[in-house]
Formats: structure tokens, sequence, C-alpha cells
């Protein structure tokens, strides 16, 4: 899943992205791990399939200073095309 920061752009760490998502989505330490991720601010891989299945689908939540948009991650949201010569 990927998470990205909506409206202004605060700078917003990985720690309160984690918090924010134990808060908002009652999730457990050790369900997931955030990472930066480029070119969306974050990365969210979880631990348990159970918890990902019950997390699918898109997510808008408004924590202390920023909103998070959460979405699917799709390996192809950003290819480009090119030539092949």
């Amino acid at each position: 899943m990927v998470a990205s920061i909506t409206g202004t752009r605060a700078v917003v760490s990985a720690d309160e992205v984690s918090e924010l998502l134990h808060t908002s989505l009652a999730l457990c330490p050790g369900d997931f791990s955030v990472h930066l991720h480029y070119p969306e601010d974050f990365l969210i891989i979880f631990a348990f399939r159970e918890v990902e299945d019950r997390l699918a689908g898109d997510h808008f939540i408004s924590g202390p200073g920023f909103p998070l948009s959460l979405r699917p991650w799709c390996k192809i949201a950003h290819a480009g095309s090119s030539r092949l010569d």
C-alpha cells in the first residue's frame, strides 16, 4: 500500500505516519512497516495478508497536522513508455 500526504505539503516522518495508522486503523505494532518511497511519500508493507485484506481499497485519514491518502500499490502506476530500438 502507498501513502501520500495530501493538501499542504507538511514535512511528515515515517514514525508520524506509523502512529497515525496505529491510532486510526486499530493496527498493532508489528502489523506493518512504513518506508520512504518515491514518487509517493511512503510505502506501507504489511506483515500479514489478513491485515492487508482488511485494509483493501482507498482510505483517507486526517492526522494531527496532515491528511493522509492510502491506496493499493501498483507496480505500473508510474510506468513510462519508451521506444525499443
